[in-house]
């Protein structure tokens, strides 16, 4: 159920972040690779950005989260507008990739 849940959310923000520039490639369908996770690869100009996740966060709420950091990790909310959501994560991901740059 929980897996469901999770993917739906990565399918949901998938076109939402391509809406910036971000190509977006889901790693959770079995014809694509077979993970434990569901993951969302994210490619920006340069190749790949980060990888994207849901976790649970307190409150019984998922949240978007950078899959390297875990909870550290943490994006955005899942709950609410998901173009709000693709917008916050745009702006964190053009930052880090100004900071790369520099």
């Amino acid at each position: 159920m929980h897996r469901e849940l999770v993917i739906g959310y990565l399918d949901a923000l998938a076109p939402e972040l391509e809406v910036y520039g971000w190509r977006c490639v889901p790693t959770y369908r079995p014809e694509v690779i077979l993970v434990r996770q569901p993951l969302l690869r994210v490619y920006g100009e340069h190749g790949a950005v980060t990888m994207v996740n849901v976790m649970a966060v307190p409150g019984g709420r998922w949240g978007f989260h950078e899959a390297a950091y875990g909870w550290s990790g943490f994006l955005f909310p899942c709950e609410g507008d998901i173009k709000d959501a693709a917008k916050g994560i745009d702006r964190f991901l053009r930052g880090r990739c100004a900071e790369q740059r520099a």
